[in-house]
This record gives C-alpha cells, structure tokens and sequence, in this order.
C-alpha cells in the first residue's frame, strides 16, 4: 500500500504494517510510537518522535528521529555506500557534537564520549581512563593551551664591580591560538669604569605580559639580579651590592670593607646565587652562578653575575651563565655571554664589560607545530613531541 495523494490533518495510513499520522503543519507523515525491529530505511520527510530503533539503520535525506536509536548493525548516514564501522556520516559539511559548559557534562560519563566545552580551557574534550586510575575529562583541542616559558633579561653593564645578571622568570601559562603575543628581548647594558665613565643596567624582557628585569650595573646597582660594588680608598668605607628582584635573581656582592690597593669590587649576583663579596684587598668578589633551565630539552645555565675586578691585581670569574670574568689593571671586563644575561665583568681603572643580551624562549607539547615565530626548533620526550620557539633578537611575535 502506499500513501494517500491529498491526505488530510491526522488521517492514518498502513505501509508495510506501519502505522502513520499525517500533519499538516509538516507536511509530512509521521511513524506512531513503536520500535523498529528490523531493518528499516527513513525515507527524507518521515519522521520517528518516540520508541526505540533496533536493527540495521540506513538515514536517507532529511528524516527525523525523537527517540533512541539501538541499531544492531552498522549505521550510514549520507551518500556512503558502505558501513564498516558503527558509524559512517557520508556528508561533505560536518558532524555537530553536544555543546556545554563544564557543570553540563554527562552525570555518569563513559570512556570514549567526546563534546565541545565551552568553559574552561575551551574546545574539544574525551573521557579517558589511563589503566585502573579515575576517569577524567582532557582536552584534545582547544583555541587555549599551555606554554612553558623562560624569560630572561639584559645583564648589567660591568664597573669596577661586576654587573648583575639579568631577571630569569620560567613557569607555564595559557595562549589563545591565532593570538599575537609581542616578544622583547633585552639588550646588555653599558659598560662603565673610571676610563668611560657611567654605564647602565640591562634592559628588561617580556612575552605575553610577564616581565623580568634588566640586572644591575656593577657599581651596586639593584637590578633583576643586583650589580657587585664599588671599589673605594676611604678607609672604613664598606659598600654593598646592589638588590636583586624577588624570583627573579640575587643580591651583588660588596667590597667588605677592603679599602687598601689594589681596592676590590663585589661580584654580580646570579639567578642562583649572590654575588660575592671581596675577601682581601687584593680578592674581588666572584659572580653569582645562574641557574641551570630544560626548556630546550637540554639543561643550559643562564643568568651567571659578573665578576668583581680590582684596580692593579687580578679579577674573578663570572659565574656560570654568562657571567663576564672580572679583571685588573689595564684589562677591560669580559663581556656577558649574549642571550643568556650574563652579567658585565668588572674592569678596575678600566671599563668593565657589557652585559650579555637576555632571551626569551616558549616551549608545548603537540603532534604538530601550533605556533610560529622565533627560531623554531623540536625535540621528543617519552612519545610527545615538543616545539621550542627561541627568540634572541630585540623584538619578535610569538603567534600562538
């Protein structure tokens, strides 16, 4: 039997011992409550409100089902000829998942589900269980992810102290892909001594609103890491080095209290230790060591002070990290190593030496590179690939 030609509202109609309601408001005829218990094919403008579809389904068209739908067999839904999975969607559009906060996920969730959270982290999530442990709810993509990040400062200029290293901040923070964060890289400061005069601090970097500071000239500056003192003649005289920020670096060392020649300055602090403080007239102080960092995925140090210098005697080593080696006599300071903020070594009579430039370095796990920008590099941990965004010049964009 087929359908009637003019149908009218609520008239009934038999086909293939079905029973359908015609609606004029659709258009269209309607199956009655009941469960599908065979194989069965919606043709486009039929419509299931309610019962339960049990068996092989194929979805035509534009049909429309209310109820639950437990198909014994594989499901088609589109122009795919064939299912070989439990689902097929043969459509060229898309497919539309459930759609919710977090306080909106399923009460009791089941390993495998998948949906769109729209709080939170965003993007898409699945229930996952890892062996025995707890179910949880990860995210697989999402516009907001983490990054690692290490920021480091500009060293100070070297003096007659050495200069302190540049501020080195590293934790984690969250990016919005297709944002546009501004890089900046600080540059080492100025040499300064008594043949050129004064000299500078580093100057400060910063990514994605995080800011470290640029480290202290030596001549008892405060800094990221505070610069090595001055050296003096005045007897009694005790100078101190220069403060570091909290968490970002060091105090410099001081002069402690030797005021006979060859007059010795502190040592620059370091991200990792204070600067050193002179220990005879003759002994300046020895820079503060900088801490050593992974993000690359191998440990490098950064953020080393500068070595405190003495005016007609020897000087002493930065510390590891860039820190520039203090000298005497007519020797000019050794320079901070560049992008890694060490700090100026001092220079006695002569000039210290600059600070080494800071760098800025952004780090994520993926399968694939998310971001651009800087020099871009990749390495693997476990079975995670992890992409290395290292920025040296002044100024770049990190793209998330």
């Amino acid at each position: 039997m087929s359908f009637p030609s003019s149908p009218t509202q609520g008239q009934t109609a038999i086909v293939n011992n079905i029973t359908y309601v015609y609606n004029t408001s659709t258009n269209a005829w309607k199956r009655t409550a009941g469960a599908f218990t065979s194989t069965q094919v919606l043709i486009s403008g039929l419509t299931q409100s309610t019962g339960t579809l049990s068996g092989a389904l194929v979805v035509v068209g534009g049909a429309g089902i209310g109820g639950n739908i437990n198909a014994g067999g594989n499901i088609t839904i589109g122009n795919a000829s064939t299912a070989t999975v439990g689902l097929v969607v043969g459509t060229t559009d898309a497919v539309a998942l459930p759609i919710g906060t977090t306080a909106q996920r399923p009460a009791n969730p089941q390993v495998g589900m998948i949906r769109y959270n729209t709080s939170g982290t965003l993007g898409l999530e699945v229930f996952i269980q890892i062996g025995t442990a707890t179910g949880t709810w990860t995210s697989i993509v999402s516009p907001v992810y983490t990054v690692n990040y290490l920021i480091v400062a500009g060293g100070g200029g070297g003096n007659q102290g050495g200069g302190g290293a540049g501020g080195l901040i590293q934790g984690t923070t969250t990016v919005t892909a297709g944002v546009q964060y501004t890089v900046i890289v600080g540059a080492g400061g100025v040499y300064g001594g008594q043949a050129v005069g004064s000299g500078s601090n580093g100057n400060n970097s910063s990514f994605a609103g995080l800011l470290a500071y640029g480290g202290g000239q030596g001549n008892g500056s405060s800094g990221g890491s505070g610069g090595g003192s001055l050296q003096t003649i005045t007897p009694g005289n005790i100078l101190y080095g220069g403060a570091g920020v909290p968490g970002q670096g060091n105090a410099g060392g001081g002069n402690g209290g030797f005021t006979g020649s060859p007059y010795p300055g502190g040592g620059g602090g370091g991200a990792g230790a204070v600067g050193g403080t002179a220990t005879s007239n003759s002994t300046a102080g020895i820079g503060g060591s900088g801490t050593y960092v992974s993000i690359t995925g191998t440990p490098v140090a950064y953020a080393g002070g500068g070595g405190g210098g003495t005016n007609t005697g020897g000087g002493q080593p930065g510390g590891i990290g860039g820190g520039g080696n203090g000298t005497g006599g007519g020797t000019a300071g050794g320079a901070g190593t560049a992008n890694t903020g060490g700090g100026g070594g001092g220079g006695g009579t002569q000039q210290g030496g600059p600070g080494g430039s800071g760098v800025v370095i952004v780090s994520y796990a993926s399968n694939l590179q998310r971001a651009s920008g800087g020099q871009v590099g990749q390495y693997t941990s476990g079975n995670t690939n992890i992409w290395v965004h290292t920025f040296t010049a002044t100024s770049g964009v990190f793209t998330a």
